[in-house]
């Protein structure tokens, strides 16, 4: 049996990871249903980092430079307003989405969550992004210059906090205590 102490002590080295417990595209699409409900933007944003991570479009683990990752580089493509070109493999992809090209159109969460569920089923990484980032534009989370109407880029700042969190276990246990 566990005293306190030990409760607290292992409570300090474990790490909890909401996308350790997704087992299907169904899970994802649930959680994200649930935020939408919400409607808080940081939270949003969250859930949109935490999708990116369990579809492997954003690695936080330190694999892949800052900058590099999928969701990284959709991000900086869609806030660039002059830039409307996509790869002709995620043109066509994007196709298959109801009301694709005007995310204004968007007019339920279920629209938002159906174009993610197409976009999970087809494993396409690139267009799992680009879904995600016009999630983003779509809830108000930015703009085509890359900033929310707060006037910062939560999504951009999700993902800061995801790298923080992620890439750097020595902030959850002492070094000793970890596994090499």
């Amino acid at each position: 049996m566990y005293d306190d102490a030990q409760i607290k002590h292992d409570a300090r080295l474990s790490k909890w990871d909401v996308i350790d417990h997704w087992e299907t595209n169904e899970h994802i699409l649930v959680y994200l249903r649930v935020v939408l409900e919400d409607g808080w933007l940081p939270l949003v944003a969250i859930s949109l980092v935490d999708i990116a991570r369990a579809t492997r479009v954003l690695d936080t683990s330190g694999n892949v430079p800052r900058g590099e990752s999928i969701l990284e580089k959709a991000l900086a493509d869609a806030c660039r307003p002059q830039s409307k070109e996509v790869l002709s493999e995620i043109q066509t992809a994007k196709m298959r989405l109801t009301k694709w090209d005007s995310i204004d159109h968007w007019e339920t969460d279920e629209g938002i969550i159906h174009a993610l569920q197409i976009a999970l089923e087809d494993e396409l990484p690139e267009l799992t992004a680009s879904v995600l980032v016009d999630i983003a534009r779509a809830k108000g989370l930015l703009d085509t210059g890359g900033e929310s109407p707060s006037g910062e880029n939560l999504l951009e700042k999700a993902i800061e906090t995801s790298y923080r969190r992620h890439s750097h276990p020595s902030r959850i246990a002492p070094a000793e205590m970890q596994t090499p």
